[in-house]
């Protein structure tokens, strides 16, 4: 098999073959200039019950410059580059010029190509897809502390999703709320100190299990949030604001607050609160707090609180509340009640 490490190198590596049991690597490109990597494919291959190509990465650059990556193109022939793996294809790190173009990347990873601190870059005319989000093109590329990279033509383009990164939050909110009219929204980062208020329908998904710190998402319409983690150790009073009919499953929330602290709010709307994990620690502390809440249902959440303080669940005027199933432990230096 071949696994080339290139270093202070200038050439091109020419084949219509596909590479065979790499090992974490297929090209590691380090300190070169002026490289080329012509039309060589990396598919997921079985050949006697072996697996081959199931894993790795096709290539890391590495401070380099002027590298091509893509199809080969000789006279009347072409050569596509076809890559197949669940790790992330392509890694370039503190490099310059590169040029990948004419690509066909599948993925199970969140990226096709990952760029940090790299600049002047082109990224055109590539097939590029994860299939695990069912995300493509653009969206399956990410940029860290780089400058002046030019994506383009690159294909497919999944519509009514956004994938919310930290970086790029700002382009969707103004005055923390959001502006735009795809209706789900997939977390592709960890994100910080952001809160969120949503005037549209919105699903939230987190597939990648990244973590929201400090953030109170405000829902004024019908929603639904997945796979959440959330973690507020600042002094916010509200988590999560319900002001809609919503849906909340499989969310682990994690509160650190001295002052008092409503975590999850439902006004006056119908809720379905599910199989969630609620840990708090503080001082006054309230896990679910229902205002004449209608058709709402409470199952199988985990609420763990320790404070001076502490209720699982409060409601108000509220009717058809179904509350089932739910393992609540408090640890309190009052008093206190699960339930009121």
């Amino acid at each position: 098999y071949i696994s080339p490490y290139i270093n202070g190198k200038t050439g091109t590596l020419n084949t219509g073959y596909d590479v065979l049991k790499p090992t974490n690597t297929v090209f590691n490109i380090v300190n070169s200039t002026q490289t080329q990597v012509n039309g060589i494919k990396y598919i997921q291959k079985t050949i006697n019950t072996i697996k081959y190509n199931s894993q790795g990465n096709y290539a890391q650059i590495t401070n380099s410059s002027n590298i091509y990556i893509g199809k080969l193109v000789k006279e009347d022939y072409v050569e596509n580059t076809t890559i197949n793996t669940i790790n992330t294809p392509i890694l370039i790190t503190d490099s310059q010029n590169i040029n990948i173009t004419g690509t066909n990347i599948t993925t199970d990873n969140l990226y096709t190509i990952i760029l940090n601190n790299t600049n002047n870059s082109i990224i055109k005319d590539n097939i590029l897809l994860n299939n695990k989000q069912l995300n493509g093109a653009d969206n399956t590329i990410i940029q860290n502390n780089c400058q002046n990279n030019t994506l383009l033509n690159n294909t497919p383009t999944i519509n009514n999703v956004l994938y919310l990164t930290n970086n790029n939050y700002n382009t969707y909110f103004t005055n923390n709320i959001y502006q735009f009219d795809l209706n789900t929204i997939v977390l592709t980062s960890d994100i910080y100190n952001k809160n969120m208020i949503f005037n549209k329908e919105v699903t939230i998904e987190n597939p990648n299990k990244y973590t929201i710190y400090n953030t109170t998402i405000t829902l004024n319409k019908i929603a639904t949030i997945n796979n959440l983690n959330i973690v507020n150790t600042d002094t916010r009073t509200n988590t999560i604001i319900i002001n809609m009919a919503t849906t909340i499953n499989n969310t682990n929330i994690n509160i650190d607050n001295n002052n008092e602290a409503k975590i999850i709010t439902v006004n006056g709307v119908q809720a379905t609160i599910t199989n969630n994990t609620i840990t708090a620690t503080g001082n006054i502390i309230t896990a679910i707090t229902l205002t004449t809440a209608t058709n709402t249902n409470i199952y199988n959440n985990k609420i763990t609180i320790n404070s001076t303080k502490a209720t699982a669940l409060t409601a108000t005027k509220g009717e058809n509340i179904k509350i089932a199933s739910n393992n609540i432990t408090t640890h309190t230096t009052t008093p206190t009640q699960a339930i009121t």
